[in-house]
């Protein structure tokens, strides 16, 4: 069969030539030539019936359980195994960072937040990254709340933010520790 071009837009440390309008990467070391897979090669998938390597001390093993129990709380889990690329164990790895980076996303947002002269721009950065992530893992609903706080930092509601913000945070503590259950079993 043949093989077709592997185009990505960026790549940081590849090698670049465009092409008619074509961005090509080229792995480092081969800046002649561009990286090719062919249709015919084998793509390896996972089924959700599979068990996930390794024990995780009682956690839950079987991908479809792991699915299951997070649409229970509410977690668009397809749009995030979507984002994941079908891969649960990478959406099982972000899930766990997800929980261990809310201590210091949390007290990074609250010193913005209670900053007499409040840092805005900081505090929207902040907002911004919890709102992908929480999209990133299907936690829908607290996504569009920090949507909310986000465009309020943008616009300097300092009303909105204090009306909201309290109860964003403990829907994210909750949120945190209930993945954080899930994923010990």
């Amino acid at each position: 069969a043949d093989a077709v071009p592997f185009c990505l837009p960026e790549d940081k440390g590849s090698a670049e030539k465009e092409a008619d309008g074509i961005l090509e990467l080229q792995p480092e070391g081969e800046a002649d030539g561009i990286m090719e897979f062919s249709p015919d090669e084998e793509i390896l998938e996972f089924s959700p019936d599979e068990e996930m390597d390794g024990n995780r001390d009682g956690a839950i093993q079987n991908a479809e359980d792991l699915t299951n129990a997070l649409k229970s709380i509410g977690l668009n889990t397809d749009a995030a195994l979507s984002f994941c690329g079908g891969d649960i164990s990478l959406y099982r790895e972000l899930l766990s960072d997800y929980v261990r980076v809310f201590p210091d996303r949390k007290r990074e947002m609250d010193e913005c937040f209670s900053l007499e002269d409040w840092e805005w721009k900081e505090f929207e950065v902040k907002i911004h990254g919890l709102k992908g992530t929480s999209k990133t893992i299907g936690a829908s609903a607290l996504s569009e709340k920090a949507l909310i706080l986000e465009n309020a930092a943008e616009e300097h509601d300092r009303d909105v933010i204090r009306k909201l913000y309290t109860e964003f945070i403990e829907e994210y503590r909750e949120m945190v520790n209930i993945i954080e259950d899930i994923l010990k079993g």
